[in-house]
């Protein structure tokens, strides 16, 4: 998911002050460095609390005394927008949000609320793609954890905060309680791509036609049931209907078979007694009614399937459309550089005069450039919605066609019995309830039969459940769920070779079950897992390694639900004693840094690297004690702030007065 933060904001609750603006580099390491209590850590809080978490962990005391309002200006695939968050002041967490798009974002005026939590939340779910279907589809998930994926379950992967980063026991963050726990092993097939929109779409139809096909097998058994018990009395029945001289004299039937063949044509040609006047009037206006329900049904029927045909091919056209406008959109990423180099006005090289013509060009490009952007936000949050529309327009045909049954069936009932109305003369009451019974029973038994209507039916739904168990094949998922865990885990030993780490030449997988990491030894065999292999450097840098792996493969996905940053705090504490000051000269001219601030160059290096190798489509931000000479000469590393001696921290000196 493209997500890259610009800038962070924040508002004090004085207004004669300015806001607090941090600003960042996304497509370089950017790092804050500074003593202890500077406000370094908040920066995890201020950020997750922005993006819609349920509760404030930003800390209480100086930072929340003297602040109103948090905010992080966002690239959000391709659109620029502020989301803002009141603080809560007494409260858990406020639902007060502001949202800016466009030029508004660049604005510091005092926010004000216009928007909620549900709604920020629902925005960022339809930004990231996730499909807006629950995991209630058949798979073995723990009660209480099924529910849909959520932009809020994947920034599990985007923070090592100072608790986490060398903690051996809590690889991923929110962790540390069951709810996040189980929720994170929920979705991660969806993270991983093992999984997808399609697949969770096929597991609710087969949960749904897996229902129905139990309902009518019962349906047909207890059919089958009836049938049984009739059939010890089919030559009994056989014999009274001779005597009530339905049948003729021939010689008695051989088989079953032959005994249902006489009471088939008895049934069918029976004479009953004459009905009371005006029966078959209300009969008449009965049928007409069915008739019409029955032409209602079926215009239902066959407007909600044009609607599902329309639904598959408006998908298609929205891929082909989606990949359009993404073309076009490509063609105008040099505006940004148009815009900075090309001023209001210029002077022609020529004749030395003065003209805007540049100028108005490029503000017409920008204006496209921003249409486009609208139309590719649209185009990319309808396959969603789609989604949930099918198996909505699914779930209506279903109950049409099991409606339409039962209509035609009284219609046919209806019919047939009018039809046979004029041959009719008065019986006696006898033989006007033995082929009232003789029906029933013939009827019973032909349901029950291989070739009625109801046992097409289930063949037809067990056709149709055979090819959703193959869409779901859980072997076919689990296969590409472990052949995406191999990719993971193998990217995880290459950086952990890359920080001279202890056990990094072991298999080392990534344990989904149990949220950590497992080491093979290579020699014996023996199995370890994180916390077992010791070491606040070992931990550190496979915390380090293992999300640089997720995020290197999450990046190659087609379809990336997981926001494309990353924000560490605090590498070096498994280094350096707290509150030691990193920018304090010993008193010696030093030739060469230490070996715990050279490997902590090491991490630095690491991290400015695979930002640089993903040229643009990944961000990292580091939060860090240790001073600039630790990384000096290192390229690709932007140094947003230091907050020692009389400079500003994170809030300026001016708000404490």
């Amino acid at each position: 998911m493209h997500l890259f933060i610009e800038s962070l904001v924040i508002w004090p609750r004085d207004r004669k002050h300015v806001p607090r603006v941090l600003k960042f580099r996304p497509k370089k390491l950017s790092i804050i460095t500074g003593r202890s209590r500077s406000g370094k850590s908040s920066i995890i809080g201020i950020i997750d609390y922005c993006l819609g978490a349920s509760k404030c962990t930003i800390p209480v005391g100086v930072i929340r005394q003297h602040s109103s309002w948090f905010g992080l200006r966002l690239v959000l695939r391709e659109r620029r927008i502020l989301i803002a968050r009141e603080e809560p002041g007494a409260s858990v967490a406020s639902s007060s949000f502001c949202l800016r798009e466009g030029e508004l974002a660049d604005s510091l005026e005092w926010p004000i609320k216009n928007e909620t939590i549900d709604g920020i939340k629902a925005m960022l779910d339809r930004t990231s793609g996730l499909p807006n279907l629950d995991f209630r589809g058949g798979r073995p998930v723990p009660a209480g954890y099924s529910g849909r994926a959520s932009f809020r379950d994947m920034v599990a992967f985007n923070f090592l905060p100072q608790h986490v980063v060398a903690n051996p026991f809590t690889l991923f963050y929110r962790t540390e309680t069951t709810e996040h726990r189980e929720t994170l092993r929920t979705i991660f097939p969806l993270a991983l791509g093992a999984i997808d929109g399609d697949y969770l779409k096929a597991e609710h139809e087969l949960r749904s036609l897996q229902q129905r096909i139990r309902e009518k097998s019962a349906q047909l058994e207890r059919r089958a049931e009836a049938a049984r018990a009739w059939e010890g009395e089919a030559f009994s029945l056989y014999s009274r209907a001779k005597e009530l001289s339905l049948l003729s004299q021939d010689r008695e039937p051989a088989t079953l078979a032959e005994c249902l063949v006489s009471l088939r044509r008895v049934a069918a040609t029976r004479e009953l007694p004459s009905y009371q006047a005006g029966s078959t009037k209300a009969a008449s206006a009965e049928l007409l009614r069915v008739r019409q329900r029955d032409r209602d049904l079926d215009q239902q029927l066959g407007d909600h399937r044009r609607q599902l045909v329309r639904l598959e091919e408006l998908r298609e056209q929205m891929a082909s459309y989606s990949a359009a406008i993404g073309r076009q959109s490509g063609r105008l990423d040099s505006l940004g550089w148009f815009k900075d180099a090309v001023a209001a006005e210029a002077s022609c090289p020529l004749c030395n005069s003065t003209t805007q013509s540049a100028g108005r060009e490029l503000a017409v490009l920008r204006e496209a450039a921003g249409q486009l952007a609208i139309e590719l936000r649209v185009v990319q949050d309808t396959p969603a919605v789609l989604s949930k529309e099918e198996v909505a327009v699914l779930e209506e045909i279903v109950t049409i066609e099991e409606e339409l049954a039962i209509v035609r069936a009284r219609r046919a009932e209806l019919e047939r019995s009018l039809a046979e109305e004029a041959g009719r003369r008065q019986r006696l009451e006898e033989v006007f309830r033995f082929i009232g019974r003789l029906e029933q029973a013939v009827s019973n038994f032909t349901q029950s039969e291989a070739d009625s209507e109801l046992s097409v039916e289930l063949r037809e739904l067990r056709a149709r459940e055979g090819q959703l168990r193959r869409q779901v094949d859980s072997t076919a998922r689990e296969a590409r769920e472990k052949a995406a865990l191999l990719s993971i885990s193998r990217g995880i030993g290459g950086f952990a070779e890359d920080l001279e780490l202890e056990r990094a030449s072991d298999l080392i997988e990534l344990r989904v079950r149990q949220l950590t990491l497992r080491f093979q030894d290579s020699t014996t065999g023996r199995q370890d897992y994180l916390w077992e292999i010791g070491s606040g450097e070992n931990w550190m840098g496979y915390h380090i390694s293992s999300l640089l792996s997720l995020q290197s493969y999450f990046t190659r996905l087609p379809q990336n639900p997981v926001p494309s940053f990353l924000i560490i705090d605090q590498p070096s504490q498994v280094y350096f004693p707290t509150g030691r000051e990193f920018d304090e000269d010993p008193g010696e001219a030093r030739t060469r840094l230490s070996n715990d601030e050279a490997r902590l160059r090491s991490v630095l290096k690491l991290l400015a690297n695979f930002v640089e190798a993903r040229q643009g489509s990944f961000q990292i931000i580091v939060l860090e004690h240790a001073g600039a000479r630790v990384w000096r000469g290192l390229p690709g590393i932007h140094l947003v702030e230091e907050w020692r001696g009389e400079v500003d921290l994170l809030i300026p000196r001016d708000w404490l007065v």
